[in-house]
């Protein structure tokens, strides 16, 4: 995106590609056909559209494989200790945890992929808190981005959100 764009031209472009994305499935193909009626498309995950359903249906915690979830908690470690708490922002290092989920979830049965990406993503959140709270009992005034004595962060590594399969 420019970023010498004005926030109408921003927000044009958002809806000129949101519609673009809309129409994705209705678009001829470069040979000027178009897909067959109840076409799939197979680079995309059908359990994976929230489109049409509702928020309990995935936005609930299930049992997930525990290696995962430490691999996934080991990455939000990871963000404090080597970057006081922030990402540091490049796709890559946003893909890693992204693929992480993604592949693990593509293992498990359809109808428990959402609710499985959604309890991963508690995990993360619940390991930040939890670190969170662990720096703050040392120094009050930190906030994300400030130093801190990542050893503190190996204080009581137990107390976090237990959901195995």
């Amino acid at each position: 995106m420019n970023v010498s764009m004005t926030a109408s031209a921003m927000a044009k472009q958002y809806i000129y590609n949101w519609n673009m994305k809309l129409n994705k499935n209705n678009s001829l193909f470069t040979n000027g056909s178009t897909p067959l009626s109840g076409h799939i498309n197979p680079y995309e995950d059908p359990w994976m559209d929230i489109t049409n359903r509702s928020s309990s249906e995935w936005q609930r915690m299930i049992p997930v494989d525990e290696d995962v979830a430490n691999q996934v908690r080991n990455m939000v470690k990871e963000d404090f200790v080597k970057r006081y708490g922030m990402t540091d922002g490049s796709p890559e290092h946003i893909d890693d945890r992204a693929n992480l989920i993604k592949n693990y979830t593509k293992t498990l049965p359809g109808e428990q992929r959402l609710a499985a990406t959604w309890t991963l993503g508690q995990v993360v959140s619940e390991e930040a808190a939890r670190l969170k709270s662990i720096i703050l009992k040392h120094d009050p005034s930190w906030t994300y981005g400030k130093p801190f004595d990542t050893s503190i962060l190996d204080e009581d590594p137990s107390n976090h959100l237990d959901i195995y399969v």
